[in-house]
């Protein structure tokens, strides 16, 4: 009830869920490009303070405690955190020294896997200093970057040093039966994706919405009209934290919904957020995608005839909000729109 919109509802009214699993995203930069990204993550992209401070992620990573208690946990994303391996030690290292617990995992794609000795090396560094879990993410998408070799000397070193339970691997049917997809044509990328995503959606934001969103089934625009977001967004229990301080609800990134800075802390964040008090998510909380659609085509937006779900929708819209300089503390950054 300390959350400023929790005080206003009833007792038995829907309450905002405490942010109680927060990824903090080292760097928004990765050896991947893939064509799943919810943001632009890439190699080369140009994105200057996207960099996670140490002092930055120990504070979020402290603070997450401080709101939750016991039940806060964190876990260390990217882009691809094992490009920020020093911060990854250092900050496992103060977590070891601290006691403060709460680590869930560490997310990566395995790129940096290059030999056996590196990645034996990285691996019992952090299991030493309490890495609970290792998730490594292959699929079609990833594989198109990251060599197979690479991966598969991942999971195996990774099993040997923390054992198959402190070990995810998303997905292992795929890691068993890998494609060699960066051997591929685009077209016979279109014709591997298309596959992919009748078997595992994806989430059509970022360069998701630009490389995949035909391939799926489209739906009329006016049939997004009544679908809102609320729901989701008040139970949504995770939030994201870039470099920059901003704070996301869930994986919806590219919606600032509140900034860590000097005098803001996550839980600062929390106990002042009112989601109906937001310029974006007021709107899609009350009439989803759709209204703020209609909202931006009083600015000029023009929607398209079909979109390949709600959040195809709500991303070009918030892409062309973005695009036109409108909602620059709400909206950002530029990395997360192609820009």
């Amino acid at each position: 009830m300390e959350n400023a919109y929790n005080r206003r509802q009833r007792r038995n009214d829907p309450k905002l869920k405490l942010w109680s699993s927060v990824g903090i995203m080292l760097t928004y930069r990765c050896p991947a490009a893939c064509a799943c990204c919810y943001v632009f993550s890439a190699p080369d992209i140009n994105c200057p303070g996207g960099e996670m401070t140490p002092e930055m992620a120990w504070d979020c990573w402290k603070a997450t405690r401080e709101l939750n208690g016991q039940n806060g946990s964190v876990h260390l994303t990217g882009g691809e955190p094992f490009l920020r391996f020093e911060l990854l030690r250092d900050l496992l290292q103060k977590a070891h020294d601290s006691g403060i617990g709460g680590l869930e995992k560490i997310e990566t794609n395995a790129a940096w896997c290059v030999n056996d000795q590196i990645t034996t090396e990285r691996i019992s560094e952090l299991a030493n200093l309490g890495l609970t879990k290792l998730q490594i993410s292959t699929d079609i998408y990833h594989q198109q970057f990251v060599p197979t070799e690479n991966l598969q000397r991942a999971i195996r070193i990774a099993t040997e040093i923390l054992g198959p339970e402190c070990l995810q691997v998303r997905w292992r049917d795929f890691a068993n039966d890998p494609v060699h997809s960066e051997l591929f044509s685009e077209s016979e990328l279109d014709e591997a994706f298309t596959l992919a995503l009748a078997k595992i959606p994806e989430r059509m934001v970022g360069r998701a919405a630009v490389r995949l969103s035909h391939l799926v089934k489209q739906q009329p625009y006016a049939s997004f009209q009544g679908i809102n977001c609320r729901q989701s967004h008040m139970a949504a229990k995770g939030v994201h934290i870039d470099g920059f301080g901003n704070v996301f609800s869930s994986t919806c990134i590219g919606i600032i919904t509140g900034k860590v800075d000097n005098d803001n802390s996550l839980k600062d964040i929390w106990l002042n957020y009112d989601f109906t008090q937001h310029p974006i998510w007021s709107v899609l909380t009350e009439g989803g995608p759709w209204l703020l659609a209609e909202n931006a085509r009083e600015q000029g937006f023009v929607p398209a005839e079909n979109y390949a779900g709600k959040c195809h929708l709500c991303y070009s819209v918030r892409k062309w909000l973005f695009s036109n300089g409108l909602f620059p503390d709400y909206l950002g950054p530029a990395v997360c729109y192609g820009q």
